[in-house]
């Protein structure tokens, strides 16, 4: 099976590029330069993409053309996350929120004093169990 050693190929001067173009340009058109960038990715980061697909063809049991477009769309949000995170580093976090799913449902457990409280009660499962 192949493996991804983890490792960027993106270059210093390309992350200068991407802040360039977020500060002056915005979000906007970073995301359409990444899509562009993270074409090109994929077709040249032979070992990530040869894992990806491994994954996604034999352990997902994917057909090849499906698990092409996710590889293809994995490498993109990969890249989404770097210019998001860039972004919310330059000061552009108020271009971003982020919605609570059922948040209530978790007060509501809180306050009936319901789960979700390691502190209570001790835990088998963490630590050395002794």
């Amino acid at each position: 099976m192949s493996r991804w050693d983890g490792k960027t190929k993106g270059s210093l001067t390309g992350y200068k590029i991407f802040l360039f173009f977020i500060n002056s340009l915005g979000l906007g058109f970073a995301y359409g330069l990444l899509r562009v960038v993270t074409y090109y990715y994929y077709i040249f980061a032979a070992k990530p993409r040869k894992a990806l697909l491994d994954f996604y063809r034999n352990t997902l049991h994917i057909s090849g053309a499906d698990a092409r477009q996710m590889a293809r769309r994995n490498f993109y949000i990969f890249g989404q996350t770097l210019v998001d995170r860039a972004a919310f580093l330059l000061g552009k976090d108020r271009q971003f929120s982020h919605v609570f799913e059922n948040e209530q449902y978790l007060i509501d457990i809180r306050d009936a004093g319901r789960g979700g409280d390691f502190a209570k009660r001790p835990c088998r499962q963490l630590g050395n169990g002794r």
